[in-house]
């Protein structure tokens, strides 16, 4: 029998005894017969076969004992052991012994649990018992046995939920002993910043005057020290709301660090057993949690008030010897103390410096991970803030890698617009916006240093940089930056091909300082021009304006310096406006070659038209003070005067960069050299993105023999033309001059590429050899083409670049690029593929020249506002579109600003 079984009540024995005695004794005597008293026999008693209490599980998780009642149980343990008859008669059993489980049957008088019943009896002289009545009483047992069993069964499937009650039970005791160490951790935790804070708040009343917050707390920019900060409010003033503000947030943490205490002093005693209900204590429990929410809610808005009166108290600071300890400050709170429960990620620190209590929230930490113990951020270094650069940094995650950038120029510039900047047409701030305001954006996840770097060590993993605006404690300016992943976009600089004279002589439109020279010189020509000591020819000396380029920044400058001659300044200088004259020299037979021939011959009519000279096929070779000498094609040279000239006559590399190629065997290139994922070649975790680098797009004969094994499935050593269909997705992919020339040439699919090269095909089992293969493709290279030195081509390479950044942990894991033709597997990611979105050139007088995706060519008034719009959009934030529409208007309104500034 199971030792689960209750034990029998003795009142149901001793009900079982007095029948027995009554059968015998009717059976003995006559019925006439007056009854003698007889000798009650004893009946021996088997004791039950185990007592083991059951465990229960009761409503909250509770457990008790199961067992017999309290009455039955006390007399069972005062009966006496059982004995045998007086007078010696033999016994014997005449019930079957059975095992009985379940409750107690009041009808037939059982103890359900035990249930085991000896009957014994003497036979005296013979005497028999009635056979009627003995089967009576077999039957009151077996139907007290098939009632029993039907109990056991229950009680079985309630042994069953017991067992999965104290499961849930363990787990429920873990979850109270790690909410108990968090509750005790946060004390701890509150409780030493709260010391902290005090302490610093003693040492903070000896400061007269008042702090200004800095790094979290504040966004304000040092004030310099030589200009010191003009407050309006007293020293009292200020210490006193310095003062109410410190005490109510004092107040406040210990308030609620008693609620702490006291919930964790609940939460020990339901883990201890000590609480009286573990229902009730579960209830409390839920009730603590909600509680534990709400404040959590209650005192974010608190924290948002504190925050706002301790920056308010900041903006008057004055003192400039107490900085350091806010700095420090600031870095030892800036990643220290962060933890999460189960219930919510709230982080509360605490701490003050010279009267300022700082409060951080953070909701990103891993709850299972201490700041301390947690993997370290892999180093991004960002070199420049030009197109590629910021495209990049506005991209990335921040949050998944440290990402650093250096540049000599704390500022994104809208290059576009430059020629706009050099006549007055746009402000040069309205098309800038400071890099730290782009961190901003990020959450200050982003560190920016205003240096330059002159040297790349790849071997080693480090850059070396140079500022000029400090200087370290070699008094040089120089330090050094290591990377994990290194992202070189400092752009190129003006390519003068070394000639003569270029670089003293003639002004550069790359960067905002030079269209702010140039701005100056137009002006200075007119003032010099109308001096009353020049003579005729060096007044049109003087006003001859050169510019050596004739593509889309040349024209576009040439044409932005036409109207504002034409339209403003022949109003202010009347006498010398017909002096004027401006020339471009191209060494193509044409300008804005890389438009549509439709374009360049429109822009050159035009241009005559306006009385701009067009000077194609020429070469500069030389330039003076005064002078430039050219050579046509037939090396024929000519000199012209001019007053200003602008060299705008293609792009180069920068010492850095050319230094860095030498490095890496690259010497003889004009750009760093990158495959068609942007990785600088030979060197690990380097990438170069932008007008320093160029993107080398692999030859297809130079794999035309693992290109033919890869679309050889069957290994046949020939490829059907339903082989080459079917691989010819994955080709052209990694291989995009494949499609580029069957767009070219108007082919539908591989097989009008093997009509053009073999003959007809009119079946998908014709076959092709290794020699067939190769000259079906041997044009296809002829397309690959170097891509252009635009910013939309930087953008689309940092946009491309910062999102395989973001995707680099889960492509490791499932490549999303093509089949690997050379080897096995897939690529990380698909390859950069440049999309052309289209490009503008404006003439002047309102007018511009559109090439649009899909051979759109529109030339006119219309693409003038249509390159408005788009230019404007363009703009990375708000405010440099308000401004850059606003100078437009005003230059609608008012004209072009004719001062020197």
């Amino acid at each position: 029998m199971s030792s689960t079984l209750l034990a029998a009540p003795t009142g149901a024995r001793s009900m079982m005894e007095e029948m027995l005695i009554a059968i015998r004794l009717r059976d003995e005597k006559p019925k006439d017969a007056l009854p003698a008293l007889p000798v009650r026999p004893t009946l021996r008693r088997r004791p039950p076969s185990s007592r083991n209490s059951l465990p229960m599980a009761f409503k909250g998780g509770s457990t008790a004992e199961c067992s017999s009642s309290g009455p039955d149980l006390a007399k069972d343990k005062s009966r006496p052991e059982p004995r045998e008859f007086s007078n010696g008669s033999s016994v014997k059993d005449r019930s079957e012994k059975s095992s009985m489980a379940g409750p107690v049957d009041e009808k037939f008088g059982y103890d359900g649990c035990n249930g085991f019943v000896e009957e014994e009896a003497s036979k005296e002289d013979g005497q028999k018992v009635h056979p009627s009545r003995l089967d009576d009483l077999e039957n009151l047992v077996l139907k007290t046995k098939a009632e029993l069993q039907q109990k056991e069964k229950e009680n079985v499937a309630l042994l069953q939920q017991v067992q999965q009650c104290e499961k849930k039970w363990s787990l429920f005791e873990l979850k109270l002993k790690s909410i108990e160490e968090m509750y005790q951790t946060q004390i701890d935790t509150l409780k030493v910043n709260l010391a902290t804070a005090q302490k610093s708040i003693s040492a903070s009343d000896t400061v007269k005057q008042p702090l200004k917050f800095e790094g979290a707390m504040s966004a304000e920019a040092q004030t310099p020290e030589e200009t010191p900060i003009k407050h309006h409010v007293t020293e009292s003033t200020v210490a006193d709301d310095r003062n109410n503000v410190v005490h109510h947030l004092t107040k406040e943490f210990e308030q609620q660090k008693q609620v702490f205490e006291d919930d964790a002093r609940v939460l020990s005693e339901v883990n201890s057993g000590q609480s009286g209900s573990v229902a009730k204590s579960i209830e409390e429990l839920r009730n603590l949690t909600i509680r534990y929410e709400a404040w959590r809610k209650e005192y974010k808005v608190r924290l948002c008030d504190a925050k706002a009166s301790l920056l308010k108290l900041g903006k008057s600071e004055v003192h400039k010897s107490i900085r350091w300890r806010m700095r420090s400050a600031t870095f030892f709170l800036d990643g220290a103390f962060r933890r999460g429960s189960a219930f919510s990620k709230l982080v509360l620190i605490f701490a003050a410096s010279g009267g300022a209590l700082v409060a951080y929230a953070d909701a990103r930490t891993d709850p299972a991970t201490e700041p301390s113990q947690a993997a370290p951020k892999k180093k991004v270094v960002v070199l420049g803030t030009g197109w590629a650069g910021t495209t990049f940094v506005r991209n990335v995650d921040s949050s998944l890698y440290d990402v650093q950038v250096i540049s000599p120029r704390n500022y994104f510039a809208f290059t576009p617009l430059l020629p706009s900047v050099t006549c007055g047409t746009v402000e040069p701030r309205s098309i800038v916006e400071p890099i730290r305001k782009i961190i901003r954006k990020k959450g200050g996840e982003i560190k920016f240093w205003e240096a330059e770097c002159f040297n790349i060590d790849p071997d080693n993993k480090k850059v070396h940089c140079r500022t000029n605006t400090g200087t370290n404690l070699e008094r040089n300016g120089e330090f050094l930056v290591d990377y994990d992943y290194l992202v070189i976009a400092v752009g190129a600089r003006v390519n003068t091909f070394n000639t003569p004279g270029v670089v003293q002589h003639c002004h550069f439109l790359k960067e905002v300082e030079d269209a702010q020279k140039i701005r100056k010189s137009v002006i200075d020509s007119f003032e010099r021009a109308i001096l009353p000591d020049l003579d005729e020819e060096e007044r049109k000396r003087t006003l001859h304006f050169v510019i050596v380029g004739g593509g889309p920044t040349g024209v576009e400058f040439a044409a932005e310096l036409h109207d504002f001659i034409s339209e403003d300044l022949a109003k202010l200088y009347p006498t010398v406006c017909n002096l004027v004259k401006i020339s471009v020299i191209e060494h193509g037979g044409h300008i804005l070659t890389m438009f549509d021939k439709r374009i360049s011959k429109f822009a050159e009519e035009k241009f005559r038209r306006d009385g701009i000279e067009l000077r194609t096929g020429y070469r500069v070779v030389k330039v003076s003070d005064n002078t430039i000498t050219m050579e046509d094609k037939l090396h024929v040279e000519s000199s012209v005067s001019y007053g200003m000239a602008v060299w705008s006559a293609g792009v180069g590399a920068r010492p850095i960069i050319l230094d860095f190629m030498k490095q890496i065997a690259q010497g003889n290139r004009r750009a760093l050299a990158t495959d068609e994922w942007l990785r600088v070649r030979e060197c690990d975790g380097v990438y170069a993105i932008g007008d320093c680098a160029t993107m080398s797009q692999r030859k297809v004969m130079e794999d035309i023999l693992e290109i033919f094994k890869f679309a050889d499935k069957d290994n046949s050593g020939t490829l059907t033309v339903k082989e080459i269909n079917d691989a010819l997705e994955d080709i052209c992919i990694r291989y995009p001059q494949v499609e580029l020339y069957l767009k070219s040439n108007q082919m539908s699919n591989i097989v009008d590429l093997i009509k053009a090269s073999k003959g007809d095909v009119r079946k998908e089992s014709v076959e092709l050899d290794i020699e067939e293969f190769k000259n079906a493709l041997a044009d296809v290279d002829s397309e690959v083409k170097n891509l252009p030195a635009t910013a939309q081509v930087a953008a689309q390479q940092g946009n491309y670049l910062a999102s395989c950044f973001n995707r680099m942990k889960h492509c490791d894991k499932k490549p999303e690029g093509p089949l690997r033709i050379r080897e096995l597997g897939r690529h990380r990611f698909r390859p950069f593929r440049y999309k052309h979105l289209g490009q503008f050139a404006p003439l002047g007088g309102e007018q511009t020249a559109a090439q649009l995706p899909g051979d759109w060519i529109s030339i006119g008034h219309s693409s003038q506002w249509l390159w408005y719009s788009v230019y404007a959009s363009k703009q990375v934030s708000w405010r440099t579109r308000a401004l850059v529409i606003s100078d437009w208007t005003r230059r609608f309104i008012h004209g072009r600003d004719s001062s020197c500034i």
